[in-house]
């Protein structure tokens, strides 16, 4: 008889739990995924989006607890906050400090650039995820450059006119579109 009861008692707590998985899956939030976009190389502090207002969350809390609302970045997919901030009750996003899409780390010679950043809304009772696609447009910022500075060859001087020769190549950061084409002397 004992048994019976916990097999009761168990198939109880199952069902409770159940009944609130389903509740909470509901009641879950559709993700927000906003797309800005900024030119690489802009100064501190400028302006790219503002998360509070593009999310629309105005139409999701209860209008009282909109003042109320804050931001912080969760993650970036470069530097954790080190390139952008946002302001904790405007949810304004913007640049932190220059943000050079050229470096190793961040879209060294990629055509395009988008990182991924995850903003944080609380209070705890209105807790969401607010994504952010931001895309990084280039600009031609970097001059080619050699390994070595200086490359000598000898050419004889019956070589036929328009003949080609070749030499190392240059290096240049910027993304394909602004990168290194050709050489001519």
């Amino acid at each position: 008889m004992h048994l019976h009861k916990m097999n009761t008692v168990m198939a109880g707590w199952t069902i409770l739990l159940l009944l609130c998985w389903c509740i909470a899956l509901g009641y879950s939030q559709e993700e927000v995924v906003l797309s800005y976009s900024v030119t690489e190389e802009a100064l501190p502090n400028v302006f790219i989006g503002n998360v509070k207002q593009d999310s629309r969350l105005v139409e999701q809390v209860p209008s009282e607890a909109y003042d109320s609302l804050t931001f912080s970045i969760l993650n970036s997919e470069v530097g954790n906050g080190q390139y952008f901030s946002i302001g904790e009750s405007d949810g304004i996003l913007r640049t932190q400090n220059l943000l050079d899409r050229d470096l190793p780390n961040i879209c060294y010679q990629e055509l395009t650039c988008q990182l991924r950043i995850s903003i944080a809304v609380g209070p705890r009772e209105y807790f969401r995820t607010i994504k952010v696609d931001l895309t990084v447009g280039d600009i031609n910022d970097n001059s080619p450059a050699f390994l070595n500075p200086n490359y000598d060859r000898s050419i004889s001087e019956s070589t036929n006119v328009g003949a080609s020769f070749t030499i190392p190549t240059a290096d240049d950061p910027d993304s394909p579109q602004y990168g290194v084409k050709q050489y001519t002397l």
